[in-house]
């Protein structure tokens, strides 16, 4: 469960336009402790994607829950994610949030080594696959008639695992 402070909350969507209630929703990707002060507690900087954007999340745990402290875009400045730069008036300055530095990114850790399992599970998009344990398919490269990808592409996603079943069942029937 996640939980934060209502009045922090119409601070951060003012100074950052995202609420806190949304901190669930982020994908993490990376952990830092938040040592730079000592907060009286443990507090995490979590940097990952919210909404395919970018975003640095402040939390702290309480009680079995994941308390959200600051919730923004990042800025990335030095990086090349965001499509342009923004201008001066755009950046705000956070103390609470700070930009990630190359140090953070270099210290940062995955979010499942550095939060138990019942904690990462209260992120929504967390759940990632786990390694493959053995291939069950080949990679090829593969020239298809126009007409015959035209067809499998047409009917959506999936098209390619539709021609390997229709692969198989010609093998099976030719096999019969």
């Amino acid at each position: 469960m996640f939980s934060f402070d209502a009045q922090k909350d119409r601070v951060n969507r003012q100074k950052h336009g995202v609420s806190l209630s949304r901190a669930s929703e982020i994908d993490l990707l990376a952990i830092v402790p938040d040592d730079r002060l000592d907060y009286g507690e443990a507090r995490f900087r979590g940097f990952g994607l919210l909404d395919e954007e970018p975003h640095c999340l402040v939390f702290t745990l309480r009680d079995g829950q994941v308390r959200a402290i600051s919730l923004r875009r990042a800025r990335m400045k030095g990086f090349d994610v965001m499509s342009q730069k923004p201008t001066d008036e755009e950046i705000i300055i956070d103390d609470e949030n700070p930009e990630w530095t190359e140090s953070d990114f270099a210290r940062a850790k995955p979010p499942h080594e550095v939060l138990p399992p019942e904690v990462l599970a209260l992120f929504k998009n967390t759940k990632r696959r786990g390694p493959q344990k053995a291939p069950t398919k080949a990679a090829v490269s593969l020239r298809l008639s126009p007409d015959v990808l035209e067809h499998f592409k047409a009917s959506g996603p999936g098209w390619q695992t539709r021609i390997d079943e229709t692969l198989k069942k010609a093998i099976a029937r030719k096999i019969a």
